[in-house]
């Protein structure tokens, strides 16, 4: 993950949920540190580093990770830890659906993990888990406990038939 992590469920989609409205609020961003993670993705994604990106946007961190797992058909286990403190008052919900801070989702070969940190300067990064081509299941795992455990041809499908389902 590239960018800041989310500790709190807010962005467009969750504030459209929650009070009906049409768009979200804007967030208080310092626009610099964006421009920063964004030049520095774009320099990372043209050098080969890296191997897919998911901007994390509607649906949080969870909806990036499991674009990339859909496609490059490869499974995924992402383990991470949620702080006990300074999470604010989503917890686990803000780490895994939040919107509201700037980051990208990166899948990376082991081998560029280093190229990666050393270049990244001010951008922070946080390892949080790997893909594996040999495995066929989507999971996640946030302090221990198994969040998501789902086979990747099921999710690809749930994922490819929720528009048609939802406007026929």
């Amino acid at each position: 993950l590239a960018g800041c992590s989310s500790n709190k469920i807010e962005g467009a989609e969750a504030l459209h949920a929650i009070h009906q409205t049409d768009v979200g609020l804007v967030q208080n961003w310092d626009l610099k540190k964006v421009a920063t993670l964004a030049s520095w993705v774009q320099k990372e994604v043209i050098s080969a580093n890296v191997h897919a990106a998911s901007a994390v946007e509607q649906g949080g961190l969870s909806m990036s990770l499991m674009k990339i797992a859909i496609a490059s058909q490869k499974g995924m286990q992402i383990v991470t830890e949620t702080p006990s403190e300074g999470m604010g008052e989503d917890g686990t919900h803000g780490l895994l659906f939040g919107e509201g801070a700037p980051a990208v989702v990166l899948s990376v070969a082991a081998e560029h993990v280093e190229a990666l940190v050393a270049n990244a300067g001010d951008v922070p990064l946080q390892v949080l888990g790997s893909v594996n081509s040999a495995e066929t299941n989507f999971e996640i795992r946030v302090n221990s406990s198994v969040l998501v455990s789902m086979n990747l041809e099921e999710m690809t499908n749930d994922f490819e038939k929720a528009i048609p389902a939802v406007v026929a």
